[in-house]
């Protein structure tokens, strides 16, 4: 009897365990350990050492020499003020590559957006991981 048991909670538990870890290291909308950034589509001049020497009130010609062109800008409205906003990183960079069938095509992605003013100066710095 004591053998029937050790059995059958081996067969359930080994592939409960088997399947957390490979939830936990390849499962959606992790943060993956083994390349942070796998997930993170990033303008063309953009490095994330670049983006934190980005502060409040630099002009965008400042911003445009260290980082270069943002993959968007997008123009936008907040209590009647008209503003930019330059996302210089965005989700999605592993959907045309082609990926282990052991992983995801969803992982965590690096933000970095930065918001100007209609002076031209840099207002809001919004950067961190995103998990959707």
């Amino acid at each position: 009897m004591k053998k029937l048991v050790i059995g059958a909670l081996i067969t359930v538990v080994s592939p409960s365990i088997i399947l957390m870890i490979w939830f936990i290291l390849f499962g959606p909308e992790q943060y993956y350990i083994f390349n942070p950034f796998i997930d993170t589509k990033m303008s063309q001049g953009y490095t994330p050492e670049k983006f934190d020497k980005i502060e409040l009130g630099m002009d965008e010609s400042n911003v445009l020499e260290i980082l270069d062109s943002p993959l968007f800008i997008r123009i936008d409205s907040l209590q009647g003020e008209v503003i930019e906003v330059f996302d210089y990183t965005t989700d999605g960079k592993i959907l045309n590559e082609k990926m282990p069938w052991y992983m995801s095509n969803d992982y965590a992605w690096y933000r970095s957006i930065i918001q100007f003013n209609s002076d031209k100066k840099v207002v809001e710095i919004n950067k961190g991981w995103s998990y959707d």
